[in-house]
């Protein structure tokens, strides 16, 4: 007695997401540029207003390492020579920056937005 199983809609929905995967990595280094971008703003607006670091804000930015990494951060030029001492503090003062806040805000809103990007890329696939 022999077997036979039908797997011509397998082949089909496997050779219309054989695209998803590139389509998704381009879709997503846009979510992540963005989301580098909130970040570097959030860490800018948190940075604004000390009295004496007006112009520790201004060292804040965003590279691009790859397609899908970026860096944000100190430029170590200006005040942000002292952002070691203005994010971290020293033996003698405490820290004056909290410079988590931004990306601990950001997370959740990013991962929902690749989620979300995910599943739109897998539904494009499906017409």
């Amino acid at each position: 007695m022999a077997t036979y199983v039908d797997t011509h809609q397998l082949q089909a929905a496997r050779a219309r997401l054989a695209h998803a995967p590139a389509a998704y990595s381009d879709a997503a280094a846009d979510v992540i540029a963005s989301g580098a971008r909130h970040i570097q703003t959030g860490m800018k607006t948190d940075a604004t207003g000390h009295r004496y670091l007006p112009k520790f804000a201004g060292t804040i930015g965003r590279s691009r390492l790859t397609k899908l990494s970026w860096e944000v951060g100190f430029n170590r030029r200006g005040q942000g020579l002292l952002a070691n001492i203005i994010v971290g503090g020293s033996i003698n003062n405490a820290p004056v920056y909290p410079w988590l806040g931004p990306l601990e805000r950001e997370i959740p809103l990013l991962e929902q937005r690749l989620a979300d990007q995910a599943e739109q890329t897998v539904a494009d696939c499906f017409g």
